[in-house]
């Protein structure tokens, strides 16, 4: 379906320069989504809880499900239509 860039950290350079050059590589086929680096989702398998419930409101719960919509759209734009 895509490429997805995940636990990147923009503050770093490094990973901006990264970020940069898979989506030259990559272009149209990378997801617009990006999941950040973030406590909140490092930390949730120590609890055994997904994102959603260990903190739903967290800029990883978000990501996640910007994610999914845009899964479901490009599954959607991509299915064969029946004649």
């Amino acid at each position: 379906l895509g490429v997805l860039i995940t636990m990147i950290d923009d503050r770093l350079t490094f990973a901006r320069d990264i970020k940069g050059d898979v989506s030259d590589l990559f272009g149209d086929i990378m997801f617009k989504t990006v999941i950040h680096r973030s406590v909140r989702l490092e930390e949730s398998p120590a609890y055994r809880k997904n994102i959603f419930d260990h903190a739903p409101r967290s800029r990883g719960s978000e990501e996640f499900i910007q994610l999914t919509q845009e899964i479901i759209e490009r599954c959607r734009n991509s299915s064969p239509t029946h004649s």
